[in-house]
């Protein structure tokens, strides 16, 4: 007849000992100590820098949300004839720049560039150097046109362009800012091209990362601030040149090949 497994092993050690309360207790504890590291890892704060910082000034830039900018362009020597521009910024390239004066509005609707004056058509093109080119021989504020049109120095076509370039051609730190409502980022040009801002300073909000201001410096003393004034919903046609110049003809610009 068959053993049983107790008459066979007799009262041998067994190799699965009953742990005792105490351990299993301290077990417990350095399990549930892991598991509050691990969720606090997860929730704690990622460190802030420069390139954090622009990175998530560039994300609030593409976000498809209305909001206004005063730009001021000025030279050190001569503030009194400082040009002031509003300029309205709609995410997904969308924006409408115009002078204070009134004497013009230029746009860009997600697909198309158009620009018009008070006594004029709308000019249409998905080229804006071309849009430029046609443009600066018609209009007294040429200059701008020139500088918008310039692949160097888009400080004109919206916030996420000015962020694009300093990622691309800037050296960053992170400057020590007098309130906590605010992040100040400075950028330095790494190249000897002239036609860049040599220092852009910009200011944004710690929690949305929202550009508040923009201060972009060349070497010959001229200067582009760009200020929020408000962050307000815009009707959806805004972006378009039918919003602007209702009823006025459109002339077509060829694009370049």
């Amino acid at each position: 007849p068959f053993k049983s497994a107790e008459a066979t092993f007799g009262n041998a050690p067994s190799r699965y000992r009953r742990r005792s309360p105490l351990w299993v207790a301290s077990s417990s504890v350095a399990v549930c100590c892991m598991l509050i590291a691990t969720l606090c890892w997860g929730l704690w704060p990622s460190p802030v820098n420069a390139n954090s910082i622009l990175w998530k000034a560039q994300l609030a830039a593409e976000e498809l949300i209305d909001r206004t900018y005063r730009i001021t362009i000025s030279r050190s020597e001569d503030q009194f004839r400082s040009r002031k521009l509003m300029m309205n910024l709609g995410g997904g390239g969308r924006f409408v720049t115009q002078p204070t004066n009134g004497g013009y509005v230029m746009g860009h609707d997600g697909t198309e560039f158009w620009l018009t004056q008070q006594n004029g058509p709308v000019w249409v093109t998905s080229d804006f150097r071309r849009l430029a080119s046609q443009m600066r021989k018609r209009m007294p504020e040429r200059r701008i046109m020139e500088l918008a049109a310039s692949p160097d120095e888009p400080l004109l076509l919206g916030i996420a362009e000015l962020l694009s370039l300093i990622e691309r051609k800037y050296d960053l730190e992170l400057v020590a800012s007098d309130t906590v409502k605010e992040h100040h980022v400075r950028a330095t040009v790494n190249s000897s091209r002239t036609n860049h801002p040599e220092v852009i300073d910009f200011w944004s909000d710690p929690e949305s990362g929202v550009v508040l201001q923009i201060e972009a410096s060349f070497a010959n003393g001229r200067r582009r601030h760009f200020e929020l004034i408000e962050t307000a919903k815009l009707p959806e046609q805004w972006y378009h040149y039918s919003e602007h110049a209702p009823g006025k003809k459109v002339e077509r610009i060829q694009a370049t090949n």
